[in-house]
């Protein structure tokens, strides 16, 4: 007989073997318990098996995951398993994530659906950069976000849409009017300016520097910035330096994709968001990327350009 898992064929025939029978030919419900455990686990295996060779890793699939469940034990890389590692471009370790999320059922089930995680780590930018483009994103739909820092980045140096913003000593010599004109609100005008005057100052790091510190070291000497709260930060972390272990539970979009995944009436707050993400450390910024789109689901809109 077969059952099926996320819409995966999963053959359902255990052995007599595997299980405990009492007297009268039945399963103990101690015995049943462990059969459907162990079922759930192989739905899991095959769900995620099929995505990771989907991504390209046709010698890793079921038996790497099979390897995993048989230890119960989340896999170790050594250094890998280091929440503020900066991988290279597109390394995001994604045979180890998505064992470690599919070893959930409900995360498995996304996986499976939606794909596999095509996190951009690395974009390129400097950290001014993009806290420019995370003030920009404040309150907005990223389609929007991205129009009024397109617009920004059109006065910049290069005059690209898709280029670098201004330089810290260019925006602070561009008028008020010239910079509503973007799009930007009296507040967030301010905000980029003192991004600027901060930058120039040195308060915020370049990407080299910030590369030897960690997460939570650049959260708490940037947020002291006007308009600059955690999110920004997290932003910062996750699309720019790469940084593998971050899960923004004050974000909107992956408290609705949680609410979601698990069936729940309400989103759940911040810090209990927290506490049940924090199992599957650290691998929580994939885990905030199938929020994201699961929250996207259903919409009519595309996918939010920013977090996509």
């Amino acid at each position: 007989m077969f059952r099926s898992y996320a819409g995966l064929p999963v053959r359902n025939n255990p052995g007599r073997n595997d299980s405990v029978w009492d007297d009268a030919g039945e399963q103990s419900a101690v015995s049943k318990g462990k059969v459907a455990s162990r079922h759930r686990q192989t739905f899991c295996t095959r769900a995620v098996g099929v995505v990771i060779r989907q991504a390209g890793y046709p010698g890793l699939g079921v038996g790497v995951l099979s390897a995993y469940h048989d230890s119960n034990e989340p896999p170790t890389k050594d250094a890998k398993s280091h929440a503020n590692l900066n991988f290279p471009k597109d390394a995001f370790p994604m045979t180890d994530s998505l064992t470690v999320l599919g070893a959930d059922p409900d995360l498995a089930a996304v996986i499976a659906r939606i794909g596999p995680c095509t996190l951009r780590g690395d974009d390129g930018q400097e950290p001014y950069d993009a806290l420019l483009r995370a003030i920009a994103g404040q309150q907005l739909h990223g389609a929007a976000a991205r129009r009024i820092f397109g617009r920004l980045c059109l006065l910049g140096e290069q005059e690209d849409p898709d280029g670098p913003p201004p330089s810290p000593g260019r925006l602070l010599e561009l008028s008020e009017e010239t910079l509503r004109a973007c799009g930007l609100s009296g507040n967030k005008l301010l905000a980029m300016r003192g991004v600027a005057q901060a930058r120039l100052d040195g308060k915020i790091p370049s990407r080299s520097e910030a590369q030897s510190m960690t997460d939570e070291d650049l959260i708490a000497q940037l947020v002291t910035l006007r308009g600059v709260g955690r999110w920004s930060v997290e932003m910062l972390l996750m699309f720019t330096l790469n940084r593998p272990d971050i899960m923004p539970v004050d974000d909107f979009g992956v408290r609705e994709g949680w609410r979601r995944i698990r069936r729940l009436e309400l989103a759940p707050r911040p810090k209990v968001l927290k506490e049940e993400t924090a199992r599957f450390s650290p691998y929580r910024s994939t885990l905030a990327w199938y929020c994201w789109r699961v929250a996207e689901e259903g919409k009519k809109q595309a996918p939010n350009p920013l977090t996509a």
